[in-house]
C-alpha cells in the first residue's frame, strides 16, 4: 500500500469517526504511530483535519435537521431534541469543546448547526482602495480594525429583527 493511500485511509477513518457514523479513527492512528513510518506530527495533522472536517459535516447536518422534524421519519424525538437545545442554549458554544467526548462529542456539533447564534461580534480589518471603495482584508497593517456586536431581538419566519452596536464605528462598517 503506497503512503498517500495508507494517509487517506486515516483521514477518511478520522471524517467518519468525526460524524455521526459509529467509527474509531483511535485504533488506526495508534497502529500508524506504533509502526513509526510516519513523522508524528504527519499523522496527527491528517487525523485532525479530517475530525474536523467530520464535524463540520456534523454541523450543516444540523443546520438543516430542524426542517424535517414533521416527518414520520424524523429520527429524533421531539423532547430529546428540545432538550439538547436547552443544554445548548445554557451551556452556549462552550460546550464544543467537548466535541471529542465519546458517545456526546458529535451530537453536540449536530445541535449546534441546529441552534442559532443569537450574540457575537463580527471583527475585521477595513482598508481603502485606489479609488475610494472600502473593502475588507485580513492583513492588520493595511486597514482598520472593525468590531461590530449583534444581538438576535426575534426572530420571524421570513426575517430575524437585529440590535446592532458598532464598537469601532469605521466609514462602510455596516451596510
Amino acid at each position: 500500500m503506497t503512503q498517500t493511500a495508507i494517509l487517506a485511509g486515516l483521514f477518511l477513518t478520522a471524517f467518519a469517526a468525526a460524524t455521526l457514523f459509529p467509527a474509531q479513527s483511535e485504533t488506526v492512528l495508534s497502529a500508524l504511530i506504533v509502526q513509526n513510518n510516519f513523522p508524528l506530527w504527519l499523522l496527527i495533522t491528517v487525523a485532525s483535519v479530517g475530525n474536523v472536517l467530520g464535524s463540520c459535516v456534523n454541523w450543516g447536518f444540523g443546520r438543516y435537521l430542524e426542517s424535517f422534524k414533521n416527518k414520520t421519519w424524523f429520527p429524533f424525538k421531539e423532547g430529546a431534541l428540545e432538550k439538547a437545545q436547552a443544554r445548548y442554549r445554557k451551556y452556549g458554544r462552550w460546550s464544543l469543546l467537548l466535541s471529542w467526548v465519546p458517545f456526546i462529542g458529535d451530537p453536540i456539533t449536530v445541535v449546534a448547526g441546529v441552534m442559532k447564534q443569537d450574540s457575537g461580534e463580527f471583527r475585521s480589518y477595513l482598508a481603502t482602495g485606489k479609488n475610494l471603495n472600502r473593502f475588507s482584508t485580513e492583513d492588520e497593517e493595511d486597514g482598520e480594525l472593525a468590531v461590530t456586536h449583534y444581538q438576535v431581538i426575534e426572530r420571524l419566519p421570513d426575517t430575524t429583527h437585529v440590535a446592532v452596536q458598532l464598537e469601532t464605528g469605521r466609514r462602510n462598517q455596516i451596510r
